[in-house]
């Protein structure tokens, strides 16, 4: 008879702060698990459906806007839903999509041009082409629309040509070396059929029933704060899902999530890292990969509001923490010897991790000659002000993390 069903823990063990960055080391293990021979691989049967815990909302489904910040949307649904030119691989390498047919073509000189070659079997849900024009049309939102999250990379393109429905050459100002990041992402491609001429926002930021991957958000599938719901795009064409549904349960704290784990009203759960992973370990039937992921934890300014406007007072902060001590009082019991990132991507993407932010280690001297050269003056009370301006900080985090929580008041002191 066969034993119990193993269930899934994946743990997020890739964590930044900042500019400001923090990162774990990977490692995989086992909590105990029954005893059982060795099988043959099961067939897989169509249809079914599982529920999966996740520790947080979409601020909205508009991916390119800035409400979309919170990487559980990205998780959840944008990947899931959204056509891209390129996928990233576990071999830490970018490769092209199911949407192209091949590599794209880059020529260098006298400008970089990037020519993208489209499946003629690729469709939106409802059955209309993904072209080149929804290319020009992602290309125009990101880089001329207002409220948007990050167009780095799209303002450096000058045209994208659309003549050719099945064929995207899109011409870049400068040289641009993260163009496969581009037309994918956290943002993916957008159906032009669809949303031009329209509010983009209004029609996408609580949820849409068009698909142009495997599958598609169910109607009403989203109830913010509580669920939200997944089925197979029946006009994908590639590998369909052989899954029913999958719902995804939103749990306001790790406690409930930890609860529900263990009663097994979820399958799998990709909690945040730290020392309350333990919780999951000792549970019988239950395995965990806890490796070096893509996901990291920041500081984010906003720097069109004072006093992060100004850069000096940015540096400031970056060299007024220690970043290693704050790592290890919230990752350490976790992952011993964590270190912080010292770049906007982690180790894991491999040869594309860089150092450029090595240079910020606790030093106030550094900082305050930075704020003293930009003519801030610290006051009696310590704070430091430059004419009226008050150089204080609204510090933003989500209330459901006791991990974000923590750091934000180590962040503080």
């Amino acid at each position: 008879m066969p034993g119990p069903r193993p269930r899934t823990l994946v743990c997020a063990t890739a964590a930044a702060l900042g500019l400001l960055s923090a990162c774990t080391t990977g490692s995989t293990k086992a909590a105990p698990t029954t005893t059982s021979s060795t099988t043959a691989a099961p067939t897989i049967t169509q249809g079914g459906d599982i529920t999966v815990a996740a520790e947080g909302d979409p601020g909205c489904m508009d991916w390119i806007s800035t409400c979309a910040g919170s990487s559980w949307g990205i998780w959840t649904v944008e990947t899931n839903t959204m056509p891209r030119a390129y996928d990233y691989t576990r071999d830490n390498l970018y490769k092209p999509s199911i949407l192209l047919t091949g590599e794209a073509q880059v020529q260098t000189a006298p400008e970089q041009v990037v020519t993208y070659h489209l499946n003629p079997r690729a469709i939106w849900s409802d059955g209309q082409p993904i072209t080149a024009h929804d290319f020009k049309y992602t290309w125009d939102q990101i880089a001329h629309g207002l409220n948007i999250a990050d167009s780095s990379g799209y303002k450096d393109i000058v045209t994208v040509d659309d003549s050719d429905p099945v064929t995207a050459v899109v011409t870049f100002s400068q040289t641009y070396a993260d163009w496969r990041k581009l037309f994918g992402g956290p943002f993916g491609i957008l159906p032009s059929h669809l949303l031009e001429g329209h509010d983009r926002n209004a029609l996408m930021k609580d949820g849409y029933t068009w698909s142009g991957g495997p599958w598609a958000l169910a109607p009403g599938g989203w109830v913010r704060g509580q669920s939200i719901r997944l089925v197979p795009n029946p006009d994908y064409w590639g590998k369909k899902p052989d899954l029913g549904s999958v719902t995804f349960q939103i749990f306001p704290d790790a406690a409930s999530e930890l609860q529900a784990y263990a009663a097994g009203q979820v399958v799998a759960a990709y909690p945040a890292a730290e020392p309350a992973i333990a919780g999951y370990r000792s549970l019988p039937n239950t395995s965990d990969n806890a490796t070096g992921g893509l996901d990291l934890v920041a500081l984010w300014f906003d720097v069109a509001k004072a006093p992060v406007d100004a850069k000096a007072v940015r540096q400031a902060v970056a060299y007024s923490l220690d970043r290693a001590a704050i790592v290890t009082q919230t990752l350490g019991a976790f992952s011993p010897g964590a270190t912080p990132i010292q770049d906007l991507l982690t180790p894991a993407y491999g040869p594309y991790y860089g150092e450029p932010f090595a240079k910020y280690r606790q030093d106030t001297a550094a900082g305050a000659q930075l704020m003293a050269a930009a003519g801030w003056t610290r006051g009696a009370d310590g704070i430091w002000a430059k004419a009226t301006q008050k150089a204080a900080i609204e510090l933003k985090v989500s209330a459901a993390s006791t991990r974000d929580q923590q750091i934000a008041q180590l962040v503080q002191t």
